[in-house]
């Protein structure tokens, strides 16, 4: 698929992936952000290539998704399996586990910064929440189940099973369309500094009524290599037992016919599914077909369209903000015209010109080179003077913009939203027209303009690290997420958009 948006300067090519030559492996992952607090809940790590799946951990004291709290500072351990992209030599192997590692801090009990005394209290514990599948919801009173808190937070680690979100002083639980159990995690804090704090799980049990078939199985993804080894598609509730090239899903194969083409194709296949215990079926076996796109023999050429350049920008100091690239890695930048690395302060607006140098990975393009993009001339940036007004209100994005507000449900990415920025608009959906800024991540200082490259990015009022693609469960209230179309350091346009649709995802402009 290949899409030109009028307003942007440069085009985004989604190039199907052929010809593996590397292996994927921890290195590849890049596995950042994982942390474990003085409760022990966990903030899962993101997956720089690849799509988070689950993790767990052998430690003795793990337990329902999280550690025991600790009296001294303890190093703790997490094993995650991560679903392989299409594109490396072990891509058929589906799943690859890595290990992430990070301190727990010794649980706060007492001292003057702040005091925790008396501090927030759990009070009584809550009990097992079953909802029925299809978008159902309970709400459970937060100020009821702790003492001394003003302010909750919710942790939760199977998004696709349920949504769980704070509103106010409510816990608001919502079902998707599959069964099963999981946990999600309350945290409570006594002030906005969040050192004293104490959580309480929530145990969820998502019901059904029906029994499972090919279209709540929800087969998704799935590619082969021009050899023909297969890369399993996802699915809700069940697992892949095996597959065949048959509609009668006998007999079983290994792998797909090999094609000898330079360009891909469709092939479909037959997948033999093993129904989950939570439907009325458990136990039986589906046949259910599945097209999935076959790789050819050429490798593509790596261009400026492929790479994707977005989050660039100048801070206010003239330092640059290299960005991303979506596909490869940005390695050098040039200022045009030029031989320094940074601009001077400026007193108005200035409109810059910077060109990347950008990698591709390595054996997946016809030429390893890096390449210049957008070109010679640089892309155009607007650096704003040092006295920019910038607006106070804190938001978390992801700096992965997208040149359609179409093209999140099916791009590969999980797009979690934690990159800090601030903004002058006081609520999320009305931001049409206010201003938006780059945050320190640490201190929330405001750094200059989020210039935005009239590219769309995800927007959250705190930070949530779920993948919005594996919330698609056909249901429109449980996956929406708010889009901002940013150009220039100011918002454009305000979208609602959501995955549960299928394809390209459905949505609406809201300002």
């Amino acid at each position: 698929m290949s899409k030109l948006n009028a307003r942007s300067p440069f085009y985004i090519n989604y190039s199907t992936p052929t010809a593996p030559v590397v292996a994927y492996d921890c290195t590849v992952a890049n596995l950042t952000g994982f942390a474990v607090d003085q409760e022990g809940v966990i903030t899962e790590p993101n997956v720089e290539r690849g799509v988070f799946k689950s993790f767990t951990s052998s430690a003795g004291d793990f337990a329902n998704d999280k550690f025991a709290t600790v009296s001294t500072d303890t190093s703790r351990t997490i094993t995650v399996t991560i679903q392989i992209p299409t594109g490396f030599s072990n891509s058929s192997d589906g799943t690859f586990t890595c290990t992430a590692t990070a301190t727990q801090i010794a649980k706060v009990t007492s001292g003057s910064t702040p005091s925790c005394i008396p501090g927030p209290t759990t009070n009584g514990t809550i009990s097992t929440q079953t909802i029925a599948s299809g978008g159902n919801t309970v709400t459970i009173d937060l100020t009821a189940k702790f003492n001394n808190a003003t302010k909750f937070s919710v942790f939760n680690y199977h998004p696709a099973l349920f949504n769980a979100v704070v509103s106010g002083t409510n816990l608001i639980l919502s079902s998707g369309n599959s069964g099963g159990s999981g946990n999600a995690y309350v945290r409570a804090n006594d002030n906005g500094i969040n050192t004293c704090s104490v959580q309480q799980r929530v145990p969820v049990t998502v019901t059904v009524s029906s029994a499972l078939d090919c279209t709540t199985a929800n087969l998704t993804g799935g590619t082969a290599t021009a050899a023909g080894a297969v890369t399993e598609p996802t699915l809700i509730g069940g697992t892949i037992a095996s597959f065949s090239l048959d509609s009668s899903g006998s007999p079983t194969a290994t792998s797909v016919t090999e094609n000898t083409g330079s360009a891909s194709r469709s092939v479909t296949v037959y997948f033999n599914i093993t129904v989950g215990s939570e439907y009325t079926n458990a136990g039986a076996t589906l046949v259910c077909p599945k097209a999935i796109l076959q790789a050819g023999t050429a490798l593509p050429t790596f261009t400026c369209d492929i790479a994707g350049l977005s989050g660039q920008g100048i801070f206010t100091n003239g330092q640059i903000n290299v960005g991303k690239a979506r596909v490869g890695t940005i390695t050098d930048y040039t200022l045009v015209g030029s031989t320094e690395k940074s601009f001077t302060e400026v007193t108005t607006a200035v409109t810059r010109n910077v060109s990347f140098t950008i990698t591709p990975p390595a054996g997946e393009y016809s030429s390893d080179s890096a390449i210049v993009c957008p070109n010679s001339s640089g892309l155009p940036i607007v650096q704003q003077p040092a006295s920019a007004t910038c607006g106070t209100v804190l938001y978390f994005g992801n700096d992965r913009g997208e040149v359609d507000e179409s093209d999140f449900c099916q791009s590969g990415a999980a797009y979690p939203r934690e990159f800090k920025v601030l903004s002058s608009a006081p609520i999320i959906r009305q931001a049409k027209g206010h201003t938006v800024c780059y945050a320190d991540q640490d201190t929330n200082a405001a750094q200059g303009v989020f210039q935005g490259n009239d590219l769309y990015y995800v927007v959250d009022i705190s930070k949530n690290l779920t993948d919005i693609t594996q919330r698609a469960l056909s249901n429109t209230q449980f996956n929406a997420f708010i889009l901002w179309r940013v150009n220039n350091g100011i918002i454009q346009e305000v979208w609602e958009w959501n995955c549960s649709a299928g394809g390209d995802g459905s949505g609406n402009q809201i300002q």
